[in-house]
């Protein structure tokens, strides 16, 4: 038994546990599906996730970020719904979901990670905008899948 072993054991535990315990099992469940010869979204949203959770808390841990970092969490969710649409059916609706997902990301991170009190006006118009666009856009559903 070699002391010196154990100690850099520890080291690598305390500072790089999300490699070892998120990232790692995440790419390794992120191989299982790609190696499978029947495709389960499951492997594939669940490596995503460890993945990215890893990510989040790795960086978080390593540069002390945790305030600025917490909606790197929301958008781990979503990459994981863009990754099923992706390699999956390319369902619109997974496409939808993640589009919403990473917007609620992006706002939380903006409101977070501004430091000036005027991103509250812009994010304010910039939704009034969307929902306002939103009820005004006229057409049969055709025209609407066409343009988006």
């Amino acid at each position: 038994f070699n002391i010196t072993q154990y100690i850099n054991f520890i080291y690598l535990l305390k500072n790089y546990w999300g490699v070892i315990l998120f990232i790692l099992p995440g790419a390794f469940v992120h191989a299982l599906y790609f190696t499978e010869e029947k495709k389960s979204s499951g492997f594939l949203f669940s490596g995503s996730l460890l993945t990215g959770w890893g990510l989040v808390l790795q960086l978080s841990f390593s540069f002390n970020l945790w305030i600025k970092l917490w909606p790197g969490f929301i958008l781990a969710i979503a990459v994981a719904i863009f990754e099923i649409f992706w390699f999956g059916g390319r369902e619109r609706g997974m496409l939808i979901a993640a589009v919403i997902v990473s917007g609620i990301s992006a706002i939380m991170f903006t409101k977070i990670n501004a430091g000036n009190s005027y991103t509250d006006y812009i994010l304010a118009m910039v939704l009034i905008a969307l929902g306002l666009i939103i009820i005004f856009v006229k057409g049969t559903k055709k025209e609407l899948n066409k343009r988006f």
